[in-house]
C-alpha cells in the first residue's frame, strides 16, 4: 500500500477464492458500474476499541484504516450468516429446512440458491431465534 498510495484486493490473498468468486459476481449484480480489476476488500462497519484483544497481539503492528467510501459502492453483507458461504452450507430460515438439505446430502446447486439470502436482511432478521439467534444485534 504504501509503495502504490493505495489499497486493493488480491487474488493470492483470498483465503477462500470460490466464494470471493461468488461474491464478484453479486457485487457486479447489485452494485452499478462495479467493474471489479481487483479482489474485494473485507471490511466491518463499527468503530474499533483499540484495546480489543482480537485485533492485534501485543507487540504487533496494525494499521486502523478509516475510509470514505460512497454508499453506493458498498455492498452491505451479514459477517455472520456470510460464513455459511465460506463453509459452502445452505443459509436456512429454520432448523427443518437444514435438515432437508442434509437427507438430500446438501446438492451444490440447490445450496449456491440459498446464498442470496445474504442480502435480505428482513427475510434474515424474522428467522426463529432457537435457529438463527438474535439476529438484530449483528
Amino acid at each position: 500500500m504504501r509503495e502504490q498510495g493505495y489499497l486493493e484486493g488480491h487474488k493470492d490473498f483470498a483465503m477462500f477464492p470460490e466464494a470471493y468468486e461468488w461474491m464478484i459476481e453479486q457485487m457486479k449484480k447489485r452494485i452499478a458500474h462495479c467493474a471489479m480489476e481487483n479482489y474485494p476488500i473485507w471490511l466491518w462497519q463499527r468503530r474499533p476499541n483499540r484495546n480489543e484483544k482480537a485485533l492485534a497481539r501485543k507487540g504487533e503492528r496494525w494499521v486502523i484504516l478509516k475510509l470514505d467510501i460512497p454508499e453506493n459502492q458498498i455492498l452491505w453483507s451479514s459477517f455472520d450468516v456470510w460464513h455459511a458461504i465460506l463453509n459452502n452450507s445452505p443459509i436456512t430460515y429454520a432448523e427443518n429446512e437444514w435438515d432437508n438439505f442434509k437427507k438430500k446430502g446438501f446438492p451444490q446447486k440447490e445450496v449456491i440458491q440459498t446464498w442470496e439470502q445474504l442480502f435480505n436482511y428482513q427475510w434474515l432478521a424474522n428467522r426463529p431465534f432457537d435457529w438463527a439467534g438474535d439476529y438484530q444485534k449483528h
